[in-house]
C-alpha cells in the first residue's frame, strides 16, 4: 500500500502583500473528486500525531502554514516512507485508504495540516496505535 502514497508539486503564487497557494484544482493536480469534507489540524513543534489508519476513506494533505513530517508504514509495520511539506516545499500528499500513518511538528511555530476528503469522516473507520519511529 505504500506505493500508492504519492506526492505531487502544488502552484504557489507569491504577492507582496501575501502569497497564494492553490490547493485543490480539478484535473490538474486531482483526479475528480467530489470534495465532501475539508478539515485543518494544527500541530506544534516536536509533536506526533498518529498513528492512524483509515479503512474507508483517503486523505489529501497539502501544508500551507509550517514544515511537517509525514511517516508511513507497511502492514508489518515497518517504516517505508517519510515526506517533509510545508511552506517552502509545498506539495500535496495523497494516502490511501489502508495506510498507517503519522505526521510530525517540524516548524519553531504551529504549524497547519489541510486535509480534503471524498467522504465525510465520522471516525468510525479509524485505527489508532501508538508505535514510536
Amino acid at each position: 500500500m505504500i506505493k500508492k502514497v504519492f506526492i505531487k508539486k502544488l502552484a504557489k503564487f507569491e504577492n507582496k502583500k501575501g502569497d497564494v497557494l492553490i490547493c485543490y484544482k480539478e484535473k490538474i493536480y486531482d483526479k475528480k473528486i467530489q470534495i465532501k469534507e475539508i478539515y485543518f489540524t494544527k500541530i506544534k513543534y516536536k509533536k506526533v500525531k498518529g498513528w492512524i489508519k483509515h479503512s474507508k476513506l483517503s486523505c489529501n494533505f497539502t501544508v500551507p502554514v509550517g514544515k511537517v513530517r509525514f511517516i508511513f508504514m507497511d502492514k508489518n509495520h515497518s517504516i517505508k516512507k517519510k515526506i517533509i511539506i510545508g511552506e517552502k516545499n509545498y506539495k500535496k500528499i495523497y494516502v490511501p485508504e489502508n495506510t498507517w500513518f503519522a505526521f510530525e511538528g517540524l516548524s519553531k511555530k504551529t504549524s497547519l495540516v489541510v486535509n480534503y476528503l471524498d467522504q465525510i469522516n465520522d471516525n468510525s473507520d479509524i485505527l489508532k496505535k501508538d508505535f514510536n519511529f
